[in-house]
């Protein structure tokens, strides 16, 4: 992973936007898309790549976009996936914990824009586990209030 240094360098990295409905009036893969580019345009991060999952369900990490990232990540093609919170990658703790520890084993950092801070374990950041946490048992209420929701 290239490291940020006095030169300066750009951290790469990849959007990854998923939406489990075509809804127009919810949280869209345009909108995330959207506030995810303008915030990377903020911080000076170079977007390398885009990944969307449209009508793709929380409670799986079998998506075509979300596999092509995991590979892409492996192949060093970005340093940093930003998604607009962790429900966005599962709104089940365990695949969402699949996910962070599959990228973080390929030397990728997950960062939320909601919450403006990385996700999963680090060395380099201590919080990053108790932080993980936090956002599992939110997603895992949030999914529940989803599930009650009538149709």
């Amino acid at each position: 992973m290239a490291q940020q240094d006095a030169t300066n360098l750009r951290t790469r990295c990849a959007i990854y936007a998923r939406s489990a409905t075509q809804n127009p009036s919810g949280n869209t893969v345009e909108s995330q898309i959207a506030s995810l580019r303008a915030y990377t345009d903020e911080i000076g991060w170079e977007v390398t790549a885009e990944y969307q999952d449209r009508a793709a369900s929380g409670n799986s990490l079998q998506h075509n976009a979300m596999l092509q990232l995991i590979t892409d990540a492996g192949n060093g093609a970005f340093d940093v996936v930003i998604i607009q919170s962790l429900d966005r990658i599962s709104r089940d703790a365990m695949l969402a914990e699949k996910f962070l520890k599959k990228i973080s084993s390929l030397a990728v950092k997950a960062y939320s824009e909601t919450d403006r801070t990385y996700l999963g374990p680090s060395a380099a950041m201590p919080q990053g586990r108790f932080t993980t946490v936090k956002f599992f048992i939110e997603a895992t209420d949030k999914a529940k209030r989803v599930a009650r929701r009538p149709l």
